[in-house]
């Protein structure tokens, strides 16, 4: 299944739109996707994870998805680069109202080597947008 068919990464601006990132048509940032009230995460932010507990009081519903890209370490950590044509990764969603008030403490933990796009993921049979955070880098 090719997940990320006509869906373009995008780029999560300080004035909260979003900007297109990447190949392939364009997406509408005008869409009521609920993207601002999903995210992905894959490493240590997991339930479980070494820093779960920036999220762990957030009210939410998580659940597992599958993400396409790159997933490597970055000096100790998972660093996830999203490419609609690369490998299927296993990941955890989480679902709350609460997000976009925990997106700026969640950006400044998460620093320079991270940016916060948005992409498609597949929970379940359906296809949704979320935030995740992308590694700038795998130097």
């Amino acid at each position: 299944m090719n997940m990320g068919a006509g869906l373009r990464a995008r780029q999560q601006t300080a004035a909260g739109d979003c900007r297109p990132t990447g190949n392939g048509p364009q997406m509408p940032h005008s869409i009521n996707d609920n993207s601002n009230q999903r995210l992905i995460v894959y490493g240590t932010l997991v339930p479980g994870g070494m820093y779960h507990y920036l999220l762990a009081d957030l009210p939410g519903i998580w659940e597992r998805c599958v993400i396409r890209g790159y997933m490597r370490e970055y000096w100790g950590f998972m660093a996830f680069q999203y490419d609609e044509k690369g490998p299927e990764h296993e990941a955890w969603i989480i679902t709350s109202p609460g997000l976009p008030e925990k997106f700026p403490e969640l950006d400044a933990f998460e620093g320079e080597p991270y940016r916060r796009i948005i992409i498609p993921a597949r929970l379940g049979v359906s296809l949704v947008l979320a935030n995740i955070y992308e590694g700038r880098s795998w130097d």
